[in-house]
């Protein structure tokens, strides 16, 4: 059985250039100086692109194959179709079309990934070694100076310390030892966060209740430091926080944060308050004394705090592995 060839059917882009906002005004806009596109914005403008190409192609393609199986129906099994164009024949299968069905799925299947990213904004990840937002060099007060210290000649439980490569732990090993930076009181912000994760997995400080995987039951250890000993700044709700030695009040981070969210339970402590721990016990810039502040902005100081940094991450990474 013999078939011409096959009209395509032209269809419409999905994703538009302009907003409609901006086609349906009648009033001409300003002309502003365009500025250059981000390596991040031309990749987006290419990805809109192809998805839009391939959305034309597979609705032309499925036209096809609709007409192709269609034809297929209509002839006995073990039958196959010829094609006849300017002199040059081809037979196609009931196989080659089945393939030609899969490839077709496979490729829809993905459209709506290649439409996701042609469509969300972008930014360039912030990384550990740019030193800002949660990777901040920052220096903490005597309350986590005390959360990391030795309890007579003995160090806190935090696990141990990840090998090289980071794929397992070093038996014998006390994660402490390997960070002196943090034990003196300064961090890249996001170490802390993940400290207390880590304090909290490796000592089974996690509420077996059902739903309740966010919440963390605090040990002795936790409501010595955290509910007994003066936090470092106290902030009323809505207000900027002051140093504690200032504020003319004796609180422990506890009841600032009590203070500040009614919800707060000392006896659950879910992961969103650590945050509100730690803002509560490291120093404003304003606050550090002038040695501190050399400290945080020098390169090689800076380049240990990373290093300590890049070992607790992996020692996180591989305690979430352990337990799952």
């Amino acid at each position: 059985m013999s078939q011409g060839p096959i009209k395509q059917a032209s269809t419409k882009k999905v994703l538009r250039s302009k907003s409609r906002s901006q086609s349906r005004s009648p009033h001409k806009t300003l002309q502003r100086d365009k500025k250059p596109k981000t390596n991040s914005q031309v990749l987006k403008t290419k990805k809109r692109a192809d998805y839009c190409k391939e959305n034309d192609l597979i609705c032309k393609q499925t036209k096809q194959l609709f007409k192709l199986t269609d034809h297929f129906g209509r002839v006995a099994p073990g039958h196959h179709l010829r094609f006849t164009k300017d002199g040059d024949e081809k037979i196609l299968t009931r196989n080659e079309l089945n393939a030609m069905q899969q490839d077709l799925f496979k490729r829809i299947s993905n459209l709506k990934k290649m439409y996701i990213e042609g469509s969300r904004n972008s930014r360039d990840p912030i990384l550990p070694s740019s030193f800002k937002a949660s990777y901040t060099p920052i220096k903490s007060g005597p309350v986590f100076v005390s959360f990391l210290a030795a309890d007579g000649k003995k160090l806190p439980n935090f696990g141990e310390i990840p090998n090289e490569d980071g794929t397992a732990f070093l038996k014998g090993t006390n994660l402490l030892d390997a960070l002196p930076k943090a034990r003196e009181g300064y961090f890249l912000k996001n170490s802390l966060t993940l400290l207390l994760y880590i304090y909290s997995t490796v000592n089974g400080l996690k509420s077996k209740e059902q739903s309740e995987g966010q919440k963390n039951i605090p040990d002795d250890r936790m409501n010595k430091i955290f509910g007994k000993q003066n936090a470092l700044y106290y902030q009323e709700p809505d207000k900027d926080k002051v140093l504690m030695t200032t504020s003319g009040k004796k609180l422990s981070t506890y009841a600032v944060v009590s203070g500040k969210n009614s919800r707060f339970k000392q006896d659950k402590i879910e992961n969103y308050y650590f945050q509100s721990i730690i803002s509560l016990n490291i120093y404003e810039l304003d606050d550090l004394d002038a040695d501190s502040k050399k400290h945080l902005i020098d390169s090689d100081f800076r380049k240990a705090l990373l290093n300590e940094f890049l070992l607790i991450e992996n020692a996180n990474k591989l305690n979430k592995v352990k337990k799952d």
